[in-house]
């Protein structure tokens, strides 16, 4: 931490070091008499007559009078100096030399003391001085695991855009290249590939979400009309994907219809189970809009809760079935109190049931659909690389 105060104080004094310096400068400059300034530019005018003299632009006798007449002035700018000189000055010289010195003073102390004490107090009461030095060792290692990351998606994005070139008809394959673009940024690419997969599928409810998401990420979260089309379309075919419900609340909310992304919420609700992990969520957002005031509180009723699956060697023995307070995953009851959780704790609930499944899956690999919800998962938090992982193993036990 003191390595930043340093780094900000040196930055201060450099900067206001550069912005006082004129201001001295220019009492320097004023202080000099009104004879030295017009002796010099008279000195420059001679030489230049010497110099026209000798371009031949001048005759001798131009050049005489041209000399004569400047050095006249020279001596008359002298005599006038020398008398002002012997002068005292006048009440009101005095007063505005002191007006300007005062103005100057006020100036250099604005910026010495003012601008210093001012950026200090903003930054303690809206930046965070408390907090700790990361040290370089780990953002060096951070950067360099980011790095090697992108370059291996960006391998696997070139290996995948030659096999789409041999085999332009695979579904599996524009699905993996499009989440690979949109893992990378390159949205206008994902829209293309994911566009080709939706045709491919004869509008896949999956295909379409992908490319609506794609297009709010690409939108930088608005909902566009587009997108709500596509995402109308989903719901038509499968009224229990909670996506499009979600997105399509969202645009009614981004276009100041409250009311329109309540009922869009509330419908979302009535198609869950009451365990699912984005009730707490939807039940916040509809809850903060209702607060507002001039809107009608919906009513929710939730489906049933879906039974946690019980582990695989279970399943295949003849032992007693598992008490759901020792099954793995969070029980009804936590799901209920998870959704009493401000957003923070939801989050991390969220995260505990992401690394359980993916920890199971390592122990059973085989498993499709628990791969397809990791997948799924890993994109609603918005970790692409993990999501990538996911898909390969998806395109693995499919390929079989």
């Amino acid at each position: 931490m003191s390595a930043f105060w340093i780094a900000a104080t040196l930055m201060t004094v450099i900067t206001l070091g550069a912005l006082i310096y004129p201001l001295i400068r220019k009492r320097e400059i004023d202080s000099a008499t009104r004879r030295d300034f017009d002796i010099t530019v008279y000195k420059d005018q001679l030489k230049e007559v010497d110099r026209d003299l000798e371009r031949g632009l001048l005759s001798p006798d131009q050049a005489a009078q041209a000399r004569t007449e400047i050095e006249r002035r020279m001596l008359s700018a002298m005599e006038q100096s020398n008398e002002i000189s012997a002068n005292a000055l006048t009440n009101s010289d005095k007063s505005t030399a002191k007006g300007a010195n005062g103005t100057a003073v006020i100036l250099m102390f604005a910026l010495l003391v003012v601008v210093p004490l001012g950026a200090f107090g903003v930054y303690l009461t809206f930046g965070q001085p408390s907090m700790p030095d990361q040290p370089l060792a780990s953002r060096a290692k951070q950067l360099n695991e980011a790095t090697q990351g992108r370059s291996q998606i960006a391998e696997m994005i070139s290996k995948l855009e030659r096999q789409m070139q041999e085999t332009p008809d695979d579904p599996n394959g524009w699905a993996l290249l499009g989440k690979s673009y949109r893992a990378m940024g390159r949205f206008s690419d994902a829209l293309g590939a994911l566009k080709k997969l939706a045709e491919l599928t004869n509008n896949d409810p999956e295909a379409l979400v992908m490319l609506a998401e794609t297009m709010v990420e690409m939108d930088q979260g608005s909902v566009s009309l587009k997108a709500v089309e596509l995402l109308q379309a989903v719901k038509k075919q499968d009224p229990s994907d909670p996506r499009p419900y979600f997105y399509i609340g969202l645009e009614r909310q981004q276009k100041d219809d409250l009311q329109g992304a309540v009922n869009e919420w509330a419908a979302l609700l009535n198609h869950s189970p009451s365990n699912a992990p984005w009730v707490g969520e939807m039940q916040n957002r509809i809850a903060q809009l209702v607060a507002q005031g001039g809107i009608e509180n919906p009513k929710i009723v939730l489906l049933a809760p879906i039974p946690e699956a019980a582990p695989e060697s279970t399943q295949q023995s003849n032992a007693p079935e598992i008490a759901p307070e020792t099954a793995p995953g969070p029980t009804t009851q936590q799901m209920i109190d998870a959704q009493k959780m401000d957003g923070a704790d939801q989050q991390e609930m969220i995260r505990s049931m992401v690394e359980r499944l993916a920890a199971r899956l390592q122990e059973n690999p085989d498993d499709l659909e628990g791969w397809v919800r990791l997948e799924r998962a890993y994109q609603v938090l918005g970790e692409a690389e993990k999501a990538l992982g996911a898909q390969k193993e998806i395109e693995r036990l499919k390929a079989r």
